[in-house]
Formats: C-alpha cells, sequence, structure tokens
C-alpha cells in the first residue's frame, strides 16, 4: 500500500536526519577536531511556509497555527547565537532550539544510523570518501 505524503511527517524526518547527520559528523571529525557542529531548530516560525501546499485545508491550517510562532528575527537571533557564544563548543549537545540545549531523540545518537546516513549520502551526491571524512573515526 502506498502511503500518502504528509508535509508534518517529512518535516519531522528532516529535522531527525539534520541532528544524525550532525552527531556522525562530530563523530568523523574526532574530540580532537577544532570544529564542532550543531543542529538548531528554528521552532514554529511566523512565516508563509505553510502557503505553498496546494491543499486548500493546508494553507488554512498554517494560517491558524502560524499565528503562534515567533517572528523570524527571533528565530534567527536564537540560530546566531549558537555560532557566536563559544562556550557551545566545548558542551557535547547537538541540538538546539533558541540557544537553549534540547535531548534529541535517541534514534539520531545511535551511530550505525549516522554511518548508514552517511553512505547514502556521499552516494547519492558522488562524493564518497573525497571529503576526508573516512568511516575510521579519530
Amino acid at each position: 500500500m502506498l502511503e500518502r505524503y504528509s508535509p508534518l511527517r517529512a518535516y519531522k524526518q528532516t529535522k531527525m536526519v539534520n541532528v544524525l547527520f550532525t552527531a556522525e559528523l562530530n563523530r568523523r571529525l574526532g574530540p580532537s577536531s577544532p570544529v564542532r557542529t550543531v543542529a538548531a531548530d528554528p521552532g514554529l516560525v511566523d512565516t508563509d511556509i505553510g502557503k505553498k501546499s496546494g491543499a486548500r485545508i493546508s494553507r488554512w491550517f498554517w494560517s491558524l497555527r502560524r499565528r503562534g510562532g515567533i517572528p523570524p528575527e527571533r528565530s534567527a537571533a536564537g540560530i546566531a547565537a549558537l555560532l557566536f557564544d563559544p562556550t557551545v563548543r566545548t558542551k557535547p549537545d547537538l541540538l538546539w532550539k533558541h540557544a537553549v540545549p534540547l535531548r534529541p531523540d535517541p534514534y539520531a545518537l545511535q551511530e550505525a544510523h549516522g554511518s548508514r546516513l552517511w553512505e547514502i549520502s556521499a552516494k547519492m551526491t558522488g562524493i564518497g570518501e573525497k571529503a576526508g571524512l573516512s568511516s575510521a573515526h579519530s
């Protein structure tokens, strides 16, 4: 049976993949790397993104839902705080929302899943191991 596309489910899956990829990249960079990556959850932001749906009911739902969102500038400020706060790179947290660490889904922390995502991404992009980040973690 073919599943119907769900924009909310797809969005949730992309957020999971962001954290999974972030964790895997940090593993591949190794603990001695001067580079540390984090994933940022922008939260519910009051934008027009929900108007992209072709379904009238989806557009109507988004017009109601977005009212509970924050201004884009506030969401951006939380992300910018991660870039400019030097203490973020010393913390073990991977996922942040409005400059506050969140506990990611345990699935996103499983090394086997991160390794598989990396393999699929490398194959799809044609980059392979050319990026210099081998599967042997430092």
